[in-house]
């Protein structure tokens, strides 16, 4: 019977041998993002991967948070990920004294390729509410909707709604805005 090592984010911090940039880390399992699909986006997934930058930074800019592009977050001991855009509050941000990011974000967000797996895009969103993330935003190309979730629910905005938030008072977008080429 074949058992796996449960890895730390240390343990992955003294294998120079993995390509940066191509894994992250569940629970302890080393997650190979090519095998994921999560390697292999498209024009669109980086368009509205920007667009969706473009648009939180603007509006974070003069506020108490901030926007950070894909860059690889530790949540826990085990567990690090890289959103494709993070929101956090910039009083946690200013206690930061290490080279990762250690503290969590209000808000994660992903943009969903089609060639990313169903399972590995679910344990995406169970590591960040494990670790306290308040919401997550997943971008849909291909639909032209966003998913929002919460620990306790699930809201589809569609190209007709306004994406909204308490967390951002005075956040207020229509979804086409993201989505437009």
């Amino acid at each position: 019977m074949a058992t796996t090592t449960l890895l730390t984010v240390k343990d992955l911090e003294n294998m120079p041998e993995l390509e940066e940039g191509r894994y992250e880390l569940s629970r302890g399992v080393l997650i190979d993002l090519e095998e994921e699909g999560e390697l292999k986006r498209k024009a669109i997934h980086e368009l509205v991967k920007a667009t969706v930058n473009g648009i939180c930074t603007a509006y974070c800019a003069g506020k108490p948070f901030v926007v950070f592009p894909e860059s690889d977050i530790v949540l826990d001991e085990d567990t690090y990920r890289r959103p494709d855009v993070a929101i956090f509050a910039k009083a946690d941000i200013a206690r930061l004294n290490s080279e990762y990011l250690t503290v969590v974000p209000l808000i994660a967000i992903e943009v969903i390729s089609p060639s990313e797996r169903a399972s590995y895009t679910s344990g995406k969103v169970a590591d960040y509410f494990r670790a306290g993330v308040k919401e997550v935003w997943q971008f849909y190309p291909i639909d032209s909707e966003i998913v929002v979730r919460t620990p306790e629910k699930v809201r589809i905005v569609t190209m007709d709604q306004v994406l909204e938030t308490p967390l951002l008072p005075g956040f207020s977008h229509a979804a086409s805005e993201f989505f437009a080429r």
